[in-house]
């Protein structure tokens, strides 16, 4: 369940921008701790948010992008869309970037998932229960 999740908020990335997961899991402080994550930095801007940030070309150079442009992914979905860029293409050496507002994936699978788990959980619960009861 967790991993098609997170495949859904990726989905209409390009290639490039496809997070690799890795899955871990690990006994601490007597628990056992289960993480799917990825240092994929287009997947952790995105689901952390960037602040206001200012581009510079650098030194003799121009930033290249088109003008137009529609995000793939929205504040409060864990679906992509296709998104993507049009327009025509434009150059300057600076611009402010206005950040990108977190769509807080991993948190939103994170509370879903535990109400699954606990719900199997306290399901399993029961049928030990009522097995215990009949002996």
């Amino acid at each position: 369940m967790v991993k098609a999740e997170f495949a859904l908020t990726t989905e209409t990335w390009e290639a490039e921008n496809q997070p690799q997961w890795v899955e871990m899991m690990y006994m601490e402080r007597g628990s056992l701790v289960w993480q799917y994550t990825t240092t994929s930095t287009p997947f952790v801007w995105v689901d952390g948010g960037t602040p206001p940030h200012p581009i510079d070309a650098g030194i003799g150079k121009l930033l290249t992008f088109q003008s137009g442009w529609a995000p793939k992914t929205v504040p409060g979905a864990l679906r992509s869309m296709p998104g993507g860029r049009w327009g025509s293409w434009v150059k300057k050496a600076h611009i402010d970037h206005p950040g990108i507002e977190p769509r807080h994936f991993s948190l939103r699978i994170a509370l879903s998932s535990a109400k699954v788990l606990k719900e199997v959980l306290e399901g399993q619960f029961l049928v030990f229960k009522a097995h215990v009861r009949v002996r």
